[in-house]
C-alpha cells in the first residue's frame, strides 16, 4: 500500500487542474464538487502509480466522464430575460449541465417586451424568484410566468399622480388593500385613506423607484406601473 500513489486530474476543455497526490492508500472515495465549473465539457482522470520493491514503476489510469442533461429556461410569454448563474439569456435557452451540479436561476421582477410591461408571477415549479436548482438526471424545463402590467386607459378609472411623492389616488370602490411591489420583489401592503381621502394611499414612507400597483375593482384585478419620486 505504501508504494501506491494516486493523482486526480480535473479536465476542462483543453486544460486541466491537478489535485494533490494521495499516497499510501489502495482504495477510497472522491467527492465530486457540486459547485464551481459550470461547463459540461469536463471529466476526471484517475492515475495510479505503483513502485515495487525493486524500484520498478507501473502506472495506469481511468477516465471518468459525468452524466449530463439539458436545462431549458423559458418564460411565458416567451422572449423575456432569465438568468443562469447570474448571466442573462433571452428565453428560451437550453444549457447542457452535469448531473448533480447546483445552478442558480433567477429573473428580474419587472421586464418589458415589445413595448409591454410585464411583472413576474411565479415559477411553474414554485419557489423564490432567485433559487438554486440541482441538475437532474433527465432533461428539464423551468418556466417563469409573467403577467402584463395593465395600463389604465379608461377615463373613468384614474390613478394619479404618476410620478407620486406623498399620496397616490386610486379609483373609488377598490375592494382590497393596495399592494406595491418594487423591482426586486419586496411588497408593501398599504391601507386606503383616511388622511388623503377615501381613495388615497400614503406612499411617503416608500423609497423612490418603480413599483407595480396591485388592486381589485369590480372583482377584476389590475396592475399598473407607478413611479415614486422625490
Amino acid at each position: 500500500v505504501s508504494a501506491m500513489s494516486w493523482q486526480i486530474n480535473f479536465h476542462h476543455d483543453t486544460h486541466k487542474h491537478d489535485e494533490p497526490p494521495r499516497d499510501g492508500i489502495s482504495q477510497g472515495t472522491f467527492d465530486i464538487p457540486d459547485r464551481g465549473e459550470t461547463s459540461a465539457n469536463v471529466w476526471f482522470r484517475f492515475i495510479l502509480t505503483v513502485r515495487d520493491s525493486k524500484g520498478s514503476i507501473g502506472k495506469d489510469s481511468v477516465d471518468v466522464h459525468p452524466e449530463k442533461s439539458m436545462i431549458t429556461l423559458n418564460t411565458s410569454p416567451s422572449g423575456l430575460l432569465v438568468k443562469m448563474d447570474g448571466q442573462p439569456h433571452k428565453a428560451p435557452i437550453s444549457i447542457e449541465s452535469v448531473e448533480g451540479l447546483k445552478r442558480d436561476i433567477s429573473v428580474e421582477i419587472l421586464q418589458q417586451l415589445d413595448g409591454v410591461d410585464y411583472e413576474f408571477l411565479n415559477w411553474s415549479h414554485s419557489g423564490a424568484t432567485s433559487q438554486t436548482i440541482i441538475t437532474p438526471a433527465s432533461d428539464i424545463t423551468y418556466m417563469a410566468n409573467f403577467s402584463p402590467v395593465l395600463g389604465v386607459e379608461n377615463g373613468a378609472i384614474a390613478i394619479y399622480p404618476n410620478p407620486a411623492s406623498d399620496w397616490l389616488y386610486v379609483p373609488n370602490g377598490v375592494e382590497s388593500s393596495i399592494s406595491l411591489t418594487d423591482v426586486i420583489g419586496k411588497t408593501w401592503n398599504l391601507p386606503i385613506g383616511p388622511a388623503g381621502g377615501s381613495s388615497a394611499i400614503d406612499v411617503r414612507n416608500l423609497p423612490s423607484g418603480v413599483y407595480i400597483l396591485n388592486y381589485s375593482l369590480n372583482q377584476t384585478p389590475f396592475r399598473h406601473k407607478v413611479l415614486i419620486h422625490r
